[in-house]
This record gives structure tokens, sequence and C-alpha cells, in this order.
């Protein structure tokens, strides 16, 4: 197996500790802003210099998340100091989802290395080779990526490749999952996931009556990851970097993990082969006793879906107590916290004390205060030796002393304690990564002043309007209504309707496809085959970067291009990085509330005024889970303990599913406050609607049923 990465979670330094001596070759941890989990320890700024100094001195590295989405005031006023602070004290990586951060990183600090986050959705070679143009040296994939998906990235282009291979998995596609801050304001893009995908739910067909044959109440769970038997076909596919999720988890768990798969990966190198379950099977059980959801899955390496990689009947982490007291991790070295392997040779003579310590090839020599001619009694070798070896809470060991003392000397130990120091800090300096990194760049070069693009009650201005629509009765009802002037159809219905183009233009509205919020290898033959249809459109809606990607490099001018919601704008540094990229049209955040709306150049984005917010993009399906794949496309609905329901819809054409919000937002009694908001454009986005439902709404009638202003008032925090 060529050499490979294994990186491990964790949520303070003590974690942090015992993963790196259990095993790993990198850690990654979160500090104390912008990070994806919150609710961990984090590390302080002391701390995480405490643990880059203790990685780097074993010959390990450390990656700092900041994969959240920052707001205007949050990004220009704190990112680069925080940034800066963790540059100076050797931090070998960041970690980000936001587009924004991204470019921000590579501006100021163009010797930091980034890595695109799941949470970017990363699925295809476009994604990878987007990232890479933008700077990034590593893209962590998209955990529902098969081995074989990864590979053609792999060949396609050349960045590092990051993939889960052991924990958690969400049922979301990462970074696109709205429902924890839906439900309770609990946002997962700022690091606080409330995880209501583990909560039960009763399935219910389209006539909301309940499914008798589902196969349990955990339908959004799915088992916990383990890629232990797939490590050597995954390092064949390219994968540099395997990462285990766990920040939230024990120093027992994340430590026995990290052991685990330690030795999986040096059995593989001495040729063991995991996949074999007679060779796996201890290390696969010492797993399970660690922590599992109804057992592990490794589906997605091989598969779209499927009901084996789903919980159903329990989503708890269950872990066996009584069978993990043996320590999984690092064995505890004499000083209590590991330690590097040394050798030293001490000489003394009548005119020089001089020391010199090794490790591998690094050599440093000091020399002491000179020897005194012994009056009463001489130092003997063994004193001189006891006293060298007591390395205390040092990093360090003598794994071999030799000491080589004249006869007659007196050495006070105060002075072997001394060249003892001066050599361990001369030592640390020559392991530690020399500062040769150049200054960031001042924040002043690039610096924005976010007050001047305040567009409340400047910009007013009557927006146009579009609509998006999922079936034929709903189009039917927009075309022939006259204020709509654009008409948004996934690109699933333009295949199923091949004039539907001519059907728009006919109705004197524009065209706009919007591409699937999965977009993958297979996706991309879907659309090669069908690109007569998809090629003739006035717009294009790319949901993820892999789209729009795919849309730059086959010639589609960069004008006919509007960003979703997906492709997140919450600031100016993300506005300005896709303008690089010719995109000047986005769609408005969904978590953002009026305030920070009022805070964001609105001058060509739209915004939804009423729809159901896609609250889950699932590669899970829940029709294939309860029967199996026959390609219907329907309509379930998942209801919680509260009796809200939820509709589900399958996509078969390019097999996802999407979770909409249990209401719909509605705030077309807040148009006076959006018009001063100064957007482009309006939009009207029918999901479960009937035909005279649709008819009813862009008449200003608004939903029959209740229905809720979104984040419009509340925001997130």
């Amino acid at each position: 197996m060529k050499k490979t990465e294994l990186l491990a979670p964790a949520g303070d330094l003590e974690i942090l500790k015992s993963v790196a001596l259990s095993g790993a070759d990198a850690v990654y941890f979160g500090g104390e802003l912008f990070g994806a989990r919150k609710n961990a320890k984090n590390f302080t700024l002391n701390e995480a210099e405490e643990a880059l100094r203790f990685l780097h001195l074993h010959n390990k590295k450390g990656y700092l998340t900041v994969n959240t989405l920052l707001k205007n005031t949050e990004i220009e006023r704190d990112l680069y100091k925080y940034l800066k602070s963790y540059y100076e004290i050797g931090l070998d990586a960041v970690i980000v989802q936001d587009f924004g951060v991204m470019t921000f990183v590579r501006d100021y600090f163009p010797a930091m290395h980034v890595h695109a986050s799941t949470q970017m959705s990363g699925a295809s070679k476009y994604s990878a080779r987007l990232f890479k143009e933008q700077g990034c040296t590593r893209l962590v994939t998209a955990r529902e990526l098969s081995i074989s998906e990864i590979k053609e990235i792999h060949d396609n282009v050349d960045i590092e490749i990051e993939t889960f291979v052991h924990g958690a998995l969400c049922v979301s596609y990462s970074g696109n999952c709205l429902m924890s801050s839906m439900i309770g304001g609990r946002s997962g893009n700022r690091g606080l996931c409330a995880q209501p995908c583990r909560l039960p739910y009763d399935v219910l067909d389209e006539d909301k009556k309940p499914v008798k044959n589902a196969p349990g109440k955990y339908m959004l769970s799915p088992k916990d990851l383990c890629g232990l038997r797939d490590i050597k076909k995954m390092s064949e596919a390219g994968v540099f970097s395997f990462k285990i999720e766990g920040r939230m988890k024990s120093i027992s768990y994340a430590s026995g993990v990290t052991a685990v798969y330690r030795e999986a990966f040096d059995r593989t190198e001495a040729g063991e082969d995991m996949a074999d379950p007679s060779v796996s099977k201890k290390l696969y059980e010492k797993l399970l006793n660690l922590g599992n959801r109804e057992g592990f899955t490794d589906l997605y390496f091989l598969a779209k879906n499927g009901k084996e990689m789903m919980s159903f009947r329990d989503s708890a982490h269950k872990v066996e107590d009584h069978l993990i007291r043996h320590a999984y991790g690092a064995t505890p070295s004499p000083q209590g916290e590991g330690y590097i392997p040394i050798s030293g040779v001490l000489s003394a003579s009548g005119s020089e004390l001089k020391l010199t310590v090794s490790n591998e090839d690094v050599s440093v020599t000091v020399t002491g205060e000179k020897p005194d001619e012994a009056i009463n009694r001489a130092t003997t070798k063994e004193e001189i030796r006891e006293t060298l070896c007591k390395t205390g809470n040092t990093q360090f060991s003598f794994e071999e002393l030799e000491v080589i003392v004249s006869d007659g000397l007196f050495i006070p130990m105060k002075n072997i304690k001394s060249i003892r120091r001066d050599a361990f800090e001369k030592l640390t300096k020559e392991l530690l990564p020399h500062g040769d990194r150049p200054d960031p760049v001042p924040y002043e070069e690039y610096g924005i002043d976010t007050d001047e693009i305040k567009t409340y009650g400047i910009n007013e201005r009557k927006p146009s309007v579009s609509a998006h629509v999922l079936s034929e009765e709903q189009l039917e009802a927009v075309l022939k209504h006259p204020s709509v002037g654009t008409v948004g159809v996934p690109a699933s219905l333009c295949i199923k309707d091949k004039y539907i183009v001519n059907r728009i233009a006919n109705a004197d509205k524009r065209s706009r496809i919007l591409l699937p919020p999965v977009f993958r290898t297979y996706t991309e033959q879907i659309f090669f085959e069908n690109k007569d249809i998809l090629n003739s459109f006035d717009e294009y809606m790319p949901y993820t970067y892999d789209g729009l990607k795919y849309l730059l490099d086959n010639n589609v001018d960069p004008a006919k291009i509007i960003l979703s919601d997906n492709l997140y704008t919450w600031n100016e540094r993300s506005i300005i990085a896709f303008g690089k990229l010719g995109i000047d049209r986005f769609t408005a955040p969904f978590e953002l509330n009026e305030k920070e709306l009022a805070h964001r150049n609105n001058e060509n984005t739209e915004f939804m005024i009423y729809g159901r917010y896609p609250l889950m993009y699932m590669q899970n399906c829940i029709n294939r889970d309860m029967f199996s794949c026959n390609k219907t496309e329907k309509t379930y609905f998942l209801k919680d303990r509260l009796n809200m329901v939820f509709p589900v819809y399958n996509t078969c054409t390019f097999c996802y599913n999407t979770l909409y919000n249990s209401l719909p937002t509605s705030l077309i009694n807040e148009a006076e406050k959006i018009n001063r908001l100064g957007f482009s454009s309006i939009r009207y986005s029918f999901t479960t609607e009937s035909k005279k439902e649709t008819e009813a709404i862009l008449s200003g009638a608004g939903p029959k049923e209740k229905a809720t202003n979104g984040h419009f008032k509340r925001g997130v925090q």
C-alpha cells in the first residue's frame, strides 16, 4: 500500500495527544471560533500551540476546522486575527466550507494549506478541479462517493484526496442540511446541529396514511461507517488521507479507533488483506465494541444506497463499556504522555563537559560548565546516567546513552540537568518546522468595509418574478400567470418533457434549468446523453460546485448562470470570489435574517418569497428502503413526535431524495420590506401544491395551510 495519512479527531488536548500516540499521522481539531462542532470542548490558542508543538515534535501534522459559514461582520472583524494567530504557531492546514473563507485564506495566507471540507459536497472531478484552481491542496470528498468515483477524481485532478473511513454518517449531503436550523434554530452550517435525523419518524404514504411495512421508525439514521475492509482498495483508488469522524467522542473511542486503524494500515503494508474477514475479524470486533449504531456499513463505497446501511430500529451510538476497559489506544510512556526516542553521548574531561543527543537524522551538541577535580569523592557514571535519564515531562527518552568520564572528576548534578535542558531545547528547535513561511499579507490590502455595502432603504426597486415547479400541473399554472417572467424546471422534468423549453418560450417567458442538487459521475453521463435538450435554456441554476464547474467547463456563458441557495453567499467575500469566475447572480441564503440581508449586496440576488425549504438532499432512498428500487417517483411523508409532517420526494432520474420542510415559508406579506432590501428578483418555489393552489398563491392569496417566515425574523446564531 502506498504512503497514506491516518487522520484522527480531537475534541481536546488530552485526546489529541492520545490519538497521536495511538498512531495518527495527523489530527484535526477546532478552535474557539468557526468550527462545525461548537459543542465540543475545542482548543484555546494556548492549547493549540501546545498541541502543534507536540505533533510537530512527533513528526505529525495539525489541521484547524474553520468549516462553518461566516457572516460579513465575522469574516471582516475576526477571521484575519484568528487565522494569523494560528499561522504564527505553525498550523499545517485549515479546513473550510465557505467559498469566501477559502479565497480569504488564499489572499492573506498564501503559504497556508487549504482543505475543501466535506461540507462543500465535492462529488466529482469538477469540484476537485475548481477547488484546486482556487488554491486548495486537498479535497475532502462527499461521504456518499463510491471507490470508483474517488478513483475518477484521482485520475483526473492532481489534488490530495481525503475520505472518511470510519464514524458517524450524515443522512444528508454534508453542508446541505437545514433541518436542525428550521426546526429549532440550531444550524448545522454554524456548528450547532441538533441531529433531528436521529429521531423516530412514522412513514406515511401519498395519502398521508401509515405505511404498514416500514422497516422501523429511524428512517433517517444511517449506521456508522466502517471502511476497515476497504482501506487497500481506497488507497489504490487514490485516497491519501483516511479520516476518522469523532470530535465529540470520548478519549477511549478516539484513541481506540485510531489504534485499530493504525494496526490495520501496518498489517496491510506488510501484505495482509483486511478485505478477508478471517484476517480483519478481531479488529472489526474491537471497533464494534468501541461504538456502533446497529452495526456498521461501507455501502457507499460500493453502491448508491440500500436499506442495509440504515439503523431503522435504534439510532443510539452503543458502546460496550465492559469490553473497552483494556486500552486499545497508546501505551503510556514512562513520562506519562509519550516520548521521542533519542540516543546520547556525554563526555567529561578536565577541560570539557559535552553532551550530544540524536533523533534519527537530527543531532545536536552542547557544552556545559567545565568539571572540577574531585576533592573527596569523584562523580560516578551511574550517577550521571541516572540524572540524565530523568527526562520528566519532556518529549524525550534515552533509548541509548553512553557516558564517558575521566577519572577523578566532580560534576554537580545541577550541571548535568542544565546541559540536558540545553541539549533538549536545541534538539527541539531542530525538530520543529523552521519558521520559513512568509508573513501574512496585511489585512488592509484586501480589506472590505461592510458598511459600504449596506443596501436597506437604498436600492429599493420592484423586482422581477420567477417561479420554480416540480410538476406538470404547476407548470401549467405558472405559464398562464402574467407576472412570472422566468420559469425554473428541474433537469429531471426536462428530460421527461423534451419540448418544455418551447412551451416556456411560447408563453413568452425565460426558461431556467435547475441542475440536480447531487452532481456526480453518473449525473454527467445523463447530461451528456441529453445534451440537445439541456443546452437550450436561457438560464442555468447549479446547486453544487460540481454542477457549477461542469457548466463553466462546457462553455455555458457565466452571464446565464444564477447560483442556488446551496452555493452559499453569506458574505461579500464569497460574492467577490464567484464574481472572479464570471458569476454575478445569486440566491439569497435561507438562514440570513432581515438585518443580515440588509448588510449584503443584493443587487443581483433572487429572494425566495414563497416555498418549502429543502431541508435535506439524501442519497438514501425512502422508497427503496421500504420496497425495492422500482424507479417510481412518488412523495412520502415523515411524521415526527410533534405530528409535524415532512414531505420526501424521490427523483429517480438522478437517484436522490429531497426532504422538504413541514411548512412552506411565506413572506408574501413582507413584500414591502423585501423590496427595500434591493433584490433583483423574487421567487415562488412550488413543491407539493396543486394547480389550483399554485394559481392562488401567484395571485397573492397566500397558502391555505399554516406557514412560517423561515429565518427572515430570527436568523441563526
